[in-house]
């Protein structure tokens, strides 16, 4: 008998991808390659990209990308009202909330906000791509 996952079927046509990386770096070509060897298995319709928000870097590349391609997009700003605990506070709701199927990271030895996400998507054990930058 021929058994067919749809559930894996669906998930496939249909991911939620977190995007987490250092504000100050700005290659798209390379966000870009990143994000599409991730979505290379699949037919890229209905995909969700998942950020924090910030106005510069990966996650202002990564909203643009989204945007482009026509993917859906949603965005866990900090409340940094909050201190120092606003960014960990913020990568939690993104995993909590976000439901990501894959994590992206790309890793700086100056992010510690992106160190913290690598730290909780192993906590929630998130399969994840690590690219040091």
């Amino acid at each position: 008998d021929l058994k067919i996952d749809f559930n894996f079927i669906f998930l496939k046509n249909k991911m939620f991808l977190l995007i987490s990386g250092y504000r100050k770096y700005y290659s798209k070509n390379i966000i870009y390659e990143e994000i599409m060897k991730i979505f290379s298995s699949s037919d890229e319709k209905e995909h969700t990209i998942i950020h924090g928000g910030c106005p510069t870097g990966v996650d202002a590349i990564a909203h643009s990308i989204s945007k482009e391609k026509g993917w859906k997009i949603q965005v866990f700003p900090a409340d940094w009202s909050l201190g120092k605990k606003a960014g960990p506070l913020r990568n939690e709701r993104m995993i909590i909330e976000g439901k990501p199927d894959h994590a992206l990271l790309f890793l700086s030895d100056k992010s510690k906000g992106t160190l913290n996400m690598l730290y909780l998507i192993q906590k929630y054990k998130i399969p994840y791509t690590l690219k040091n930058i």
